[in-house]
């Protein structure tokens, strides 16, 4: 009913392509589409039915005024194809969807997988930043309370010759309390067992990313500029410390720089091994320097 001459041009054109002048190739691409528009007869038919059914108010539409879809035929068609979608359930239907495009639900599923991570990833980020806020919270508060210390020092100094408390006393007690604080802290603290990745070891030592403020704020490299080795005699040496030390030639080796660290990564990913890494560093001459504290941002 669509497109009646479709077979004889399509005869047409290979007659022509018998003839002895005519190229190999010539004609092939008028084959193509015009088998093309064969196929669509029935697909046209078939979403005009299901459209009709779906939006009969559709029906008055100019698409809808051609004389086939008024024909006997297609009128027959529209009802079996009516009788035939209503005893379908929703089970069946993405069976059929799934028939039609193989693994198409299998993505969708994907699809809804990802979308659930990326929540889950939003929800941490929120937990991050209002640790974040609480920490400015009790900073301000520190900073208030240090404050008022001076002032009411300023005060008695002013008013009595009795020895009083000074600020830098007061503020050398909040200093030593906090860093008793990050000690204790940083004392129950073990290190990752497994890296991910070469970054995830950069991010480890300076206490950034999924580590940030790990043990404390300023993560590994902090803790060793603080108190050497002290914080962490709870390691095993046969274990731990054998890692700590890699990990901490593996990151001075980058020393920052994003080119090394990609060419790491490259070897990290077929050899996952921090010993094999140390010596890939030592292969490619990256020698160990002090660096300096990473960016947050």
């Amino acid at each position: 009913m669509i497109w009646p001459w479709i077979d004889e041009e399509i005869e047409r054109v290979w007659k022509m392509r018998q003839q002895l002048d005519i190229p190999k190739d010539a004609g092939m691409t008028a084959v193509a589409f015009l088998r093309m528009l064969k196929g669509l007869r029935a697909v046209i038919l078939q979403d005009a039915a299901a459209l009709l059914l779906e939006a009969p108010e559709r029906k008055n539409h100019c698409f809808f005024s051609h004389p086939i879809f008024s024909c006997d035929d297609f009128v027959a068609f529209r009802e079996e194809m009516e009788d035939k979608l209503d005893g379908l359930d929703d089970k069946v239907q993405r069976a059929s969807i799934d028939s039609v495009l193989p693994g198409v639900n299998i993505r969708l599923d994907r699809i809804e997988g990802m979308v659930h991570s990326q929540d889950a990833r939003m929800e941490e980020m929120v937990k991050v930043l209002k640790s974040v806020d609480d920490r400015l919270n009790t900073f301000q508060s520190q900073v208030l309370n240090a404050a008022s210390v001076l002032a009411g020092t300023l005060q008695q100094s002013s008013t009595s010759t009795e020895p009083t408390t000074t600020y830098q006393e007061e503020a050398d007690d909040i200093v030593d309390e906090e860093e008793n604080s990050d000690f204790e802290t940083a004392k129950q603290y073990w290190m990752i067992e497994k890296f991910q990745s070469v970054q995830q070891m950069v991010d480890c030592w300076f206490g950034v990313g999924d580590h940030r403020d790990l043990p404390i704020e300023g993560g590994i490299a902090e803790c060793e500029k603080r108190w050497k080795n002290k914080w962490r005699k709870h390691w095993n040496t046969n274990t731990y410390q054998k890692r700590f030390s890699r990990l901490k030639t593996i990151v001075l080796s980058i020393g920052g720089d994003r080119s090394k660290l990609r060419q790491l990564e490259y070897y990290w990913q077929k050899n996952q091994s921090l010993c094999g890494l140390v010596q890939e560093c030592q292969t490619l001459g990256y020698r160990a320097t002090k660096s300096r504290k990473r960016s947050n941002n």
